[in-house]
């Protein structure tokens, strides 16, 4: 399957597409081992939508490789989870 393909499928809403995309999210989001500070479904949900928006906007250009792009996002939205997660329990300031 081209990635373009399965852009399509995913963006129209084909089972094997969708859990191809999450595949690669979980992937990222169990390499990470700092990343336990986190809900990793909801990093899951977050990046799917994201990734969503992003493609029917279509602002994914096809300069990289699908894999490539799905893992970078997955990797920001980690990135924003955690800081949302460590300052969320962060010691209120006296």
């Amino acid at each position: 399957m081209t990635d373009q393909e399965l852009i399509q499928g995913f963006v129209s809403g084909g089972k094997q597409e969708y859990k191809q995309v999450v595949s690669w999210i979980t992937e990222v989001v169990r390499s990470k081992l700092w990343a336990e500070r986190v809900a990793p479904d909801d990093v899951i949900a977050d990046t799917t939508m994201k990734l969503l928006l992003n493609l029917r906007e279509e602002s994914f250009r096809l300069e990289s490789a699908f894999k490539t792009y799905i893992q970078r996002v997955t990797l920001y939205t980690l990135v924003d989870a955690s800081r949302r997660e460590k300052k969320f329990n962060a010691d209120p300031v006296n």
